[in-house]
């Protein structure tokens, strides 16, 4: 589902960890989410790492090109 969740952690300079703690999951559950082994379900998680990594979610599940739409609250 969230094809660019890897790229916008590193993006962002987090670890696993540091997201884990930010939107209170596991760094376990971050993995899986990055491996594609499950998706962060759309609220609140999605949204969550959206606003965390300044982005919409429509660009971290890949709809998208644009980091950002217009008329996005960060």
């Amino acid at each position: 589902m969230l094809n660019n969740l890897v790229s916008e952690r590193k993006r962002a300079g987090l670890t696993r960890e540091e997201v884990g703690e930010k939107i209170h999951r596991s760094e376990y559950v971050i993995g899986k989410w990055e491996r594609g082994e499950s998706s962060p379900s759309l609220v609140p998680d999605a949204i969550n790492l959206a606003k965390l990594y300044g982005c919409s979610v429509d660009y971290l599940a890949g709809l998208v090109d644009e980091r950002t739409s217009k008329g996005m609250v960060a």
